[in-house]
């Protein structure tokens, strides 16, 4: 994949040095095909899986962690729910995705909550491995 640097470097060498698509293809190391794909602007294609990852410990919570969001949205804005809230919420619903040691759980405000109602495990474990002291 080619990175913005290389991207610019061909689309100068095209427009700027009016050098043909084959010479720069020869200068540069890329096949031709390539070249025309930068020249014509498309943005390089973005890797998304093509089913969800597999999460037997996080999967059977998430739609409780949804709910959660639901309610959180309805609730005056100083009663609302926190990430470590919700994370204590599961743990007494029997979560143990990280054990029972709440001390390795660093401190949350609302404006840190990074849940949506579309949350998704991976979201849930960059939250938690951020929030973690000793992650």
């Amino acid at each position: 994949m080619l990175n913005e640097y290389e991207r610019e470097r061909i689309r100068r060498a095209f427009y700027l040095e009016h050098k043909s698509i084959y010479r720069i293809a020869k200068d540069e190391g890329y096949s031709h095909q390539t070249i025309e794909k930068v020249l014509s602007n498309a943005p390089p294609k973005s890797y998304h899986l093509s089913r969800p990852r597999p999460s037997p410990v996080f999967g059977p919570y998430l739609s409780r962690v949804e709910a959660l969001l639901q309610e959180r949205e309805r609730m005056p804005r100083k009663q609302r729910y926190t990430a470590h809230k919700i994370f204590e919420i599961l743990q007494a619903e029997g979560y143990q995705g990280y054990g029972n040691d709440s001390s390795k759980i660093g401190p949350f405000d609302n404006d840190q909550l990074v849940f949506r109602l579309n949350a998704c495990e991976a979201r849930w474990e960059a939250a938690r491995a951020v929030c973690c002291k000793n992650a």
